[in-house]
Formats: structure tokens, sequence, C-alpha cells
């Protein structure tokens, strides 16, 4: 809305002259960091960050030689140091959202390594390995000298049930208290690896192997992918574009997996990429576009020389289907309003508002 309306709001005394700059101040707000505006700043600030967290991982390593116990009480500690200057910085430079919106999710991502550490630790101390996270690969548990049916507290301590809820609640509270929605990535894996080892530990009689990690990722991101679109139509924070990526990355790992089954499912992989780019578009949002570009571009790396034996056959066609595209692309865009005529009214209403409101923080 502009300033004029703003005025004649106040002069038909709809508003009042202190809602009408408050809510001119609020649109603002939003108009700054409205689809993060990123700049130098917000580069630096997520590299230092990246840098320093990266120089914990090797550090940690080293301490890992010595004990996992050693490791999770490091993590912790560091933990600590980011979450309290996160908040320092929250109260000092209430301007620099991003840096300690980063710092703090840093810390939280910190904790929940500090508790996988200490998973193993209390693992290794109670002899429960046989139940141990991700063991996809491992034989079933009768193969062990250990009871075939373990008991609940065994199973959700042992397994990563436990710290996939504690790493998730610690995420959650994270993002109801500062708003900072880049924290959808931590609880969605977070919730996976509950999703996860709630599915290892149903079917730990079965030799899994690989499939059992390709069908829950789907599942989860298709999922994931209907919670973003519920959210994108009634949730007042923009949660819904992180969901959406994050799910169209679950959906990678398990489509990617399913590839390998043979050349109907590699068949089957292109058209869930054409309908990915589809709904994305419908949506408008752009992590199904994506996804559909990097998995054409590997499904056409790989398969180029047995469609095309003559390389140059296969540039020939790549650049003429290119370019037939482009120009379909650019009459589409100069009537876009008769093609809009050819949506059903069911999907135009069904279809969730262009939303241009924060992607950073859900204030």
């Amino acid at each position: 809305m502009s300033q004029d309306l703003w005025n004649k709001a106040v002069a038909r005394r709809i508003i009042s002259t202190q809602q009408a700059l408050l809510l001119e101040k609020l649109q603002n707000e939003l108009k700054k960091d409205a689809g993060f505006n990123l700049s130098l700043t917000h580069v630096l600030w997520a590299g230092g960050t990246a840098l320093i967290i990266t120089s914990l991982i090797l550090f940690g390593v080293e301490i890992k030689k010595n004990s996992n116990l050693s490791l999770a009480w490091f993590l912790t500690i560091y933990a600590i140091g980011f979450a309290l200057f996160a908040r320092v910085l929250a109260f000092w430079q209430k301007n620099a959202r991003i840096l300690w919106g980063c710092l703090g999710a840093a810390a939280v991502a910190l904790i929940s390594g500090a508790s996988i550490a200490f998973h193993d630790d209390y693992l290794k101390a109670n002899d429960l390995s046989w139940l141990g996270p991700f063991n996809s690969k491992s034989p079933p548990l009768d193969a062990y000298d250990k009871p075939i049916v373990p008991s609940v507290w065994d199973a959700f301590i042992a397994s990563g049930l436990s710290f996939g809820f504690f790493s998730a609640i610690v995420a959650i509270w994270y993002l109801r208290r500062s708003g900072f929605l880049p924290i959808w990535i931590i609880i969605s894996i977070a919730i996976f690896t509950v999703y996860y080892e709630a599915l290892r530990l149903l079917f730990s009689g079965l030799d899994q192997g690989d499939l059992l990690i390709e069908i829950s990722a789907l599942t989860y991101g298709v999922a994931l992918l209907a919670l973003s679109l519920f959210q994108d139509r009634t949730a007042i924070m923009n949660h819904g574009f992180w969901v959406n990526k994050v799910s169209w990355i679950a959906i990678s790992v398990g489509m990617t997996g399913l590839y390998k089954w043979g050349e109907w499912w590699e068949v089957l992989f292109v058209f869930v990429c054409l309908a990915a780019a589809l709904y994305s578009v419908y949506i408008r949002r752009p992590g199904g576009v994506n996804f559909a570009a990097l998995g054409i571009f590997g499904f056409l790396m790989d398969n180029i020389l047995e469609i095309f034996p003559n390389i140059w056959g296969g540039i020939l066609v790549c650049t003429v289907v290119g370019s037939v595209l482009i120009l379909i692309g650019l009459v589409i865009f100069r009537n876009q309003d008769k093609f809009d005529r050819f949506i059903p009214q069911w999907m135009h209403a069904a279809r969730p508002a262009a939303r241009e409101d924060p992607v950073t923080f859900g204030f």
C-alpha cells in the first residue's frame, strides 16, 4: 500500500495517524526483508560462521580420538558460547538479525552434535551398540548375542530416536523464541532421524540395505511437501519457503536411489522431474524447479551417449530443444493472461497466494 492510501485511511478516520505510521514502518520492514536481500555483509557473516564451525569439526575429530564424552562436552561448551554471543548481539546490534540468527542456529546444531556424542558414549558404556542408529546394513538382531526384542527404553535410548527427539525439541524452541526461519533445516533433519529410526526398529529383522533410507526419504519428502503447501495457505509466517526446499532435498535422496533400479525407473524419474517443475510454478516456489533442472541434467549426462551414439546428434538435439523451450516460454510470458484462462477455477482457488514476506525471520 502506498503513502496516499495511508493518508486517505487517516482522513476517513479508519485508522489514526499513529497507526498509519506504524503500518508504514512495518511495510518498509517487510519490503526490506522480503526474499532475503543478499548482500556482501550477509555472505561474510554466513561464511565466517561456517568457517568457525568447520574449525570446530576438525578440532572435534582430534578430541574424539580421546573419547566421545570429551567431544560431547567440547561441543556443549562451544554451543553455550555461540548462544551467549548471539544473545548479546540481539541486544547490542538489533539490526544484525541475520548474524545473531546464524549464530543461534549454529548453537542449536552444536548442541545437537553434542547429544549425538553423548549418545555414542552411552552406547559403549552400556554395551548397546547392537541397537545403534542408522545401522541399515547391519545383520538382523537375532545375529547378536542379545534379546531379539529389546525393551522399549533400550530401543528409544540406544537408537536415534533419543537424540532425534532432543534435537527437534531444541530447534523448535529456538524457532519459537527467535523466529529464525532457516532453522527448519535442522528441524526437518531431526524429525527425519526420528522417522527413519522408528522404521528401522520396526523392520529390524530384515536385510534392509539402502532401500529403507530411499523409501523413508521419499515418503518423508512428500509429507514435507504437503506440509509446506498447508503452511503456504494457512501460516502467518513464511515457514513454507524452507520446508519446501528441504522436502525436495529429501525427495532427491529417495529418487536418486530408486533411479538405479532400471530403465523404467529412469523414465519415471524424468516424469517426476517435469511434474516437480510444473508444481513449483503452480505454487510459486522454486524448489521443485531446482530439483527438476538438476535431475534432468543428471539424466542427460548419464544417458546422452546411449540415446545418441554420435555426440554431435546429441549436441544438435539439445540445442534445438533448448531453443524451442525458450521460445515457448517467451510466448507464454507475453500472453500470460490468456494461458491463465485454461487453468480450472478450482485450481485457481486452491493455489496459494504469492508470498513476498520475509524468508529469514518470521516476526
